[in-house]
C-alpha cells in the first residue's frame, strides 16, 4: 500500500514558502549591490540632466565617480555607499558624499526623494560656470531635511543662508544683507527663496528649478546706494518701480 505525502502544518508551510521568498530577494539584491558600478551608472542618470564623468569604479554597494561633469559645475570625487538599516529610520538608503573645490555635499538618496542633504560652496574657490561670480568671496548653505518627487517636485523641507552680498564690499563698492530663506516645492517647481534687509536695504532673492529642465531666478534690491545707479546696470539689472530686478531663465538641462 502506498503511504500517503504527510501535510505539513499549514503555519509552517506558510512560514517555509515566506523564508524561501526572502532567500531570493535577497540573493537579487546580493547580486545587483555587487554589480559593478561603472555598469549600472549610465543606466541611472539621464542623458538628458548632462551629467558625465570619467572614471566609476567599486559596486552599487561601495563605490565612486572621479572627474564628474554635472550642469552646476565639475566635481572631483562622489562616494556612494548603500546602508539598508537607514530605511527603518525612515532615512534615504543611500548615502552620497561630494568634493570640488570649495564644495562639499553629504546626504542621502532613495527612490525619488532625498533627506539630510547639506551643501557648502565658497565662492572664491569654487570653479563656477557664471562669469559675474568669479572671484568673489562669500559662502552658501544649503540643508534639506527631504525632498520628495516624482514627474515634478512633490514636498521639500529646507533652509538656505548666504553671506555672498555682504563679502565683496571692496569689488563693488557696495555692501548688502546676509540673506536666508527657505526651501520648498510650489506648483511642481522646486523653490529656493532668500531675504535680507540692512541699512535701508532690502534684497529678495528667488530661483525656481523644473524637473523638467527649465529655470528662473529672479533679484530684486531696493536701496538707495549711491554707487548702485552706476554698478547694478553692469551686472544686468533694470531699474524699475520696485527697485533694481534682475530676472533671468533658461534650462539647466536638456531633452533628448
Amino acid at each position: 500500500m502506498r503511504k500517503s505525502a504527510r501535510k505539513l502544518p499549514s503555519g509552517l508551510g506558510f512560514n517555509m514558502r515566506l523564508l524561501v521568498i526572502a532567500g531570493i530577494l535577497g540573493g537579487v539584491l546580493a547580486l545587483l549591490a555587487g554589480l559593478p558600478l561603472a555598469w549600472v551608472a549610465p543606466v541611472l542618470v539621464p542623458k538628458a540632466a548632462k551629467f558625465e564623468w570619467q572614471v566609476a569604479s567599486g559596486t552599487v554597494w561601495n563605490g565612486q565617480i572621479m572627474g564628474a561633469n554635472s550642469p552646476f559645475g565639475p566635481i572631483d570625487k562622489i562616494q556612494m555607499k548603500m546602508q539598508p538599516l537607514a530605511i527603518l529610520q525612515s532615512k534615504a538608503p543611500l548615502h552620497i558624499a561630494a568634493l570640488a573645490p570649495g564644495f562639499s555635499l553629504q546626504g542621502r538618496v532613495g527612490l525619488k526623494y532625498f533627506s539630510d542633504v547639506h551643501i557648502q560652496s565658497f565662492l572664491s574657490s569654487t570653479k563656477l560656470l557664471d562669469p559675474r561670480l568669479q572671484g568673489l568671496r562669500g559662502e552658501i548653505r544649503f540643508d534639506v531635511d527631504e525632498l520628495h518627487f516624482g514627474p515634478d517636485c512633490r514636498t521639500a523641507d529646507g533652509q538656505v543662508w548666504s553671506d555672498v552680498l555682504q563679502r565683496n564690499q571692496a569689488e563693488w563698492r557696495w555692501q548688502g544683507p546676509v540673506l536666508s530663506g527657505d526651501i520648498r516645492c510650489e506648483a511642481g517647481d522646486l523653490v529656493v527663496q532668500m531675504r535680507g534687509a540692512e541699512a535701508g536695504q532690502n534684497v529678495t532673492v528667488s530661483f525656481r528649478l523644473g524637473i523638467n529642465g527649465r529655470y528662473r531666478s529672479d533679484l530684486i534690491l531696493q536701496t538707495q546706494h549711491p554707487n548702485a545707479d552706476a554698478l547694478l546696470p553692469v551686472l544686468g539689472f533694470e531699474k524699475t518701480g520696485r527697485g533694481f530686478t534682475l530676472i533671468e531663465e533658461g534650462r539647466w538641462a536638456y531633452k533628448e
